[in-house]
């Protein structure tokens, strides 16, 4: 089977010190010529290993300068989105507008997925499960037109029982845990991710080390049921 490394991708800014567009497009390169990159349902290539790449952020920054990358090249990628700032319109100018998401979602290439509504930490007794978990999909769907498949879980918590209300309304959840996956699990249908932020600034997408690592996180959770 192969082994699916599940990047997670933070804010992409300006500043020359963090993760500049000129950078993230050495890098996305770098990967596009070393591995397959894959969502979640594609058929899985012959290859040992394989990319799925996954942002937190729905920035303008990713509609400017990440979009068309994934248009020019045609390789899809996960976009988590908070609704609560769309729902009552007061975005701050550096995030995506409701008419930029459903332009990337009917792409095909921008692959939506909710962070919730608010983006709260969903082990929060007082976090409402309704809004965050159903609610925001609603609302992704009603403005865009497009499924929802995927539930990006705010700071990779989540419970059992969370996993499983997640698991009844969206085809997949993504955690972090700094392990990869092999293959896209059907029976947890849960996916961990690693942190992409310390290869921006390195020539190679990933050494050695960073495999085993990974792999080895990978086991221990198989031994834990995840």
């Amino acid at each position: 089977m192969t082994a699916i490394i599940t990047l997670q991708y933070n804010q992409l800014n300006h500043s020359e010190s963090e993760m500049t567009p000129q950078k993230f497009l050495k890098h996305f390169e770098l990967l596009r010529r070393q591995y397959p990159i894959v969502t979640p349902g594609d058929y899985l290539p012959k290859a040992d290993t394989a990319i799925c790449l996954t942002f937190e952020d729905a920035s303008t920054a990713f509609y400017e300068h990440i979009f068309p990358l994934l248009t020019k090249y045609q390789i899809k990628a996960i976009l988590g989105v908070s609704t609560a700032s769309l729902q009552h319109q007061t975005s701050p100018n550096n995030q995506c507008t409701l008419s930029m998401l459903r332009t990337m979602a009917k792409s095909g290439w921008v692959k939506l997925a909710t962070k919730g509504h608010t983006n709260s930490r969903l082990t929060n007794k007082k976090t409402d499960l309704i809004a965050e978990l159903i609610d925001s999909k609603q609302f992704l769907m009603d403005h865009t037109g497009c499924d929802v498949d995927y539930f990006i879980y705010p700071e990779g918590r989540y419970t059992r029982r969370i996993h499983a209300f997640v698991k009844y309304y969206y085809a997949w959840g993504f955690g972090q845990g700094n392990a990869f996956n092999i293959g896209f699990p059907e029976q947890t249908r849960l996916l961990h991710r690693v942190n992409a932020t310390p290869f921006w600034h390195s020539n190679q997408a990933f050494l050695a080390t960073d495999l085993a690592k990974w792999q080895r996180n990978y086991w221990l959770y198989r031994l834990l049921g995840w």
